[in-house]
């Protein structure tokens, strides 16, 4: 397994990490994830030759026959842009560049016109390979800050806490994160469970969140994570608390 897969998100270079599966031959099988569950429905992933995701397609469990086509650009193996269609129709897209030791996603929807203008940006910060923390910034505002979070890791690289701020810098609330042993489908592609920020504590952590306990000054509120595993540790189903149903991942090796 290739140790270094941060470079490849944080840096958005080309180093890919996988599972490597015994399959009774002298060489091992290396797997990547080929089907991944998220919020109500699931993503089927395609790769490209350096084993980053090129075509992904979201199928919504509440929409069956329609299909969301996902195409992921990069330039000399940086990550670049995404885009997201429904069927042939593009629908919104987001951009990445690099700018002195910050990540900057744009993303894109259409106006009241028809046309594609920029309606928020995510600034990610990096401190020694690592994105320490997020700011979220809105059109509608100039793109003046409208939130903030900041993350820490452990040991093994996972995202354990995440402390969120207003527009102010005033302290919001905190989540807290346990992980398993095993390592993360969404690690290993890149992809996450939702279509908010690109990068999130489930795509930035090798291991996967048991239990997200989110901590507020007089509230609390809590997501579990339930998964089974075959014999060399490949996560092959997720049960998510919010809908308590339990969803496939799929593999592809070679």
């Amino acid at each position: 397994m290739k140790s270094n897969y941060l470079v490849y998100f944080f840096l958005l270079l080309t180093a890919t990490t996988f599972v490597q599966c015994d399959d009774g031959d002298d060489v091992p099988a290396v797997c990547y994830p080929a089907e991944l569950p998220v919020d109500e429905g699931t993503l089927k992933v395609t790769y490209n030759a350096l084993d980053q995701p090129a075509d992904v397609v979201f199928v919504n469990e509440d929409e069956p026959g329609i299909d969301y086509p996902v195409k992921f650009e990069y330039t000399d193996g940086r990550l670049t842009k995404i885009s997201y269609f429904q069927g042939s129709s593009l629908q919104s897209y987001k951009t990445f560049e690099r700018d002195f030791g910050r990540y900057i996603e744009h993303q894109f929807y259409k106006n009241g016109d028809d046309v594609f203008e920029e309606s928020s940006r995510y600034i990610y910060y990096v401190n020694n390979d690592r994105i320490t923390s997020r700011t979220y910034h809105q059109s509608f505002n100039d793109f003046a800050t409208a939130d903030s979070s900041a993350f820490k890791f452990d040991a093994s690289g996972n995202v354990i806490q995440i402390d969120y701020y207003d527009a102010s810098l005033e302290y919001l609330y905190k989540s807290e994160i346990t992980f398993d042993d095993k390592l993360s489908p969404y690690f290993i592609s890149g992809l996450n469970d939702s279509d908010n920020a690109f990068f999130t504590a489930i795509n930035l952590s090798p291991n996967n969140p048991t239990r997200i306990k989110y901590i507020g000054s007089n509230w609390t509120e809590e997501d579990t994570f339930e998964y089974t595993y075959d014999s060399d540790g490949k996560v092959l189903t997720r049960k998510a608390s919010w809908d308590g149903i339990t969803r496939s991942i799929a593999w592809t090796c070679k």
